[in-house]
């Protein structure tokens, strides 16, 4: 597990973080990432490692970060994808405008692993 929530990691951070999931060997199965001040394309980034094959991560806590409709696509994509994560947590859908959120609504539906998601 690795909690890093509140610790300005920002979105440089994330790339690391994502080419750290991206690795063969990385056995990460909780990332904690809340209160970070990521944006759209660390979050992009995030989004499309969790998608191309990482088989450990049951556990993603994205919320409070700086999330738009920027995001819908790797987001969209990483539910689809991912048949490992167990829980997400993400919030700033208010960002979010009714027909982006009714969008994610079949990419939840098509995956069956979630057990718990977190939209606040």
């Amino acid at each position: 597990s690795l909690f890093l929530n509140s610790n300005n990691v920002s979105s440089e951070g994330a790339y690391a973080m994502a080419d750290l999931l991206l690795e063969d060997k990385c056995h990460l199965m909780e990332l904690h990432l809340a209160w970070n001040l990521i944006c759209n394309t660390g979050l992009n980034s995030l989004f499309t490692a969790i998608a191309m094959g990482n088989t450990k991560l049951k556990f993603v806590d994205l919320a409070y970060n700086f999330m738009d409709i920027t995001v819908l696509h790797s987001l969209r994509r990483m539910l689809e994808r991912n048949t490992t994560l167990k829980y997400l947590s993400l919030n700033d859908l208010h960002r979010f405008n009714e027909r982006a959120v009714d969008s994610l609504v079949p990419s939840f539906a098509a995956n069956q692993t979630l057990k718990m998601v977190d939209l606040k």
